[in-house]
């Protein structure tokens, strides 16, 4: 089992689980491999800079690596089971991403795409260096049928947002895009190139930063609402019921855009999350 994680700080209950898996498996005879992303203390702080200790990941039964997050991060959050699933997505290892964060999880049972995912691991593990890694092959796998690809940064970064970006000039009706961040400059010149057509609808927390870089490429020629952030006020509501109360606004959300194909009767109805 290979892990590449960001971020790992949990708390005793969700940390004695956690563990508990962990050397179950080590000791059931499952060598386990984990690499995670050492941050140098003096940076500044953005993005924020992940709480892993070191010293706890260290003192696992089984092989750990750190790898230095300068000038590059190690920002994975991935597992690869036995060579033939893989779990992945935007989700830290900590308690505030498992209970309090927007997050989105993929587990995948398929070994070509593990592969994958084997391959830019094993760059990590042999060279210690974010930036050797992510030369992986991005050409389609079958999974049931059904096309499948990975991408890999930072080899691979520039080819995948060109690929995005292509998907987004091409889309015939919508395109939705959930991102903490938008400074790609192949995304942002697209995203400027139909805004002439489209609305663009943007729900995300007001930091400045990220709200100048995107208004910069579309300040011209699109028409922006920036909606106030919202979310759900309970878990278990139903999902687009939300909140706007200020202290709900508080908490970490992602920033989300919405670009969606010109409606008059929608683009004067308020926005909803």
């Amino acid at each position: 089992m290979e892990l590449a994680l960001y971020d790992v700080r949990l708390h005793d209950d969700t940390a004695g689980i956690v563990r508990a898996a962990l050397l179950g498996a080590h000791e059931r005879g499952v060598k386990i491999r984990l690499v995670y992303n050492v941050d140098r203390p003096d940076r500044f702080p953005v993005p924020p800079p992940p709480k892993t200790e070191p010293e706890l990941i260290e003192s696992l039964p089984f092989e750990t690596a750190g790898i230095p997050g300068w000038p590059d991060l190690m920002h994975h959050k991935y597992v690869v089971r036995d060579g033939a699933a893989i779990w992945t997505g935007s989700t830290n290892w900590t308690d505030d991403s498992w209970t309090r964060e927007e997050n989105v999880i993929a587990i995948l049972e398929s070994a070509p795409v593990a592969a994958r995912f084997g391959e830019d691991f094993e760059q990590l593990w042999k060279t210690r260096e974010v930036d050797r890694s992510g030369k992986v092959d991005s050409s389609p796998v079958d999974v049931d049928g059904k096309p499948v690809r990975t991408w890999f940064s930072p080899k691979r970064g520039e080819k995948l947002a060109h690929q995005i970006a292509r998907g987004i000039a091409t889309a015939e009706r919508r395109v939705r895009i959930a991102s903490p961040v938008i400074t790609s400059g192949p995304i942002l010149g697209t995203l400027a190139e139909v805004a002439a057509d489209w609305l663009l609808v943007g729900i995300w927390e007001n930091d400045g930063a990220n709200a100048m870089q995107l208004g910069a490429g579309l300040r011209e020629s699109a028409t922006v609402r920036l909606s106030r952030p919202c979310v759900q006020a309970h878990p278990r509501r139903m999902a687009g019921a939300c909140s706007s109360t200020e202290s709900l606004i508080a908490q970490t959300i992602p920033r989300i855009a919405e670009a969606r194909a010109s409606d008059p009767e929608r683009a004067q109805s308020p926005s909803r999350c």
